[in-house]
């Protein structure tokens, strides 16, 4: 693997030589702690993202974007019921409103918002 040498901020000029492998790593985790919840059906996958931000529930809503070169689209979002959202992807206005579409966003966002993952990133953010 290639080696990315960088600045760090807090070591006064000194460089240091970060692997790429160690992020590959962790991104083969996130894929594997995603893995047992493919198996899900939308609304329990919505409640374990529910459940990672402290949340019960969530709904998939589809908003239209009417401005300029994204004219005929349309945005998707998890929204919980505090309020908050989270935008999962934007497609062509047909196709995001499918449950096809709408489940592969759910799957792309359990990679990033499972809570086994959450915690490995919390647990590797706690060092630092």
């Amino acid at each position: 693997m290639e080696e990315y040498v960088g600045i760090c901020p807090n070591c006064d000029g000194e460089n240091t030589a970060t692997k790429v492998a160690s992020l590959t790593e962790f991104q083969k985790k996130e894929v594997e702690y995603a893995k047992p919840y493919q198996s899900m059906r939308m609304p329990e996958k919505i409640e374990v993202i529910a459940k990672t931000f402290g949340c019960k529930t969530g709904e998939i809503r589809t908003s239209p974007c009417r401005r300029g070169d994204w004219r005929g689209t349309s945005d998707i979002s998890l929204c919980f019921e505090n309020g908050v959202s989270i935008f999962l992807g934007n497609h062509l206005t047909p196709k995001a409103k499918t449950k096809k579409v709408q489940n592969e966003e759910l799957d792309s966002a359990l990679v990033r918002y499972n809570p086994e993952i959450v915690k490995a990133c919390k647990e590797a953010a706690l060092p630092a």
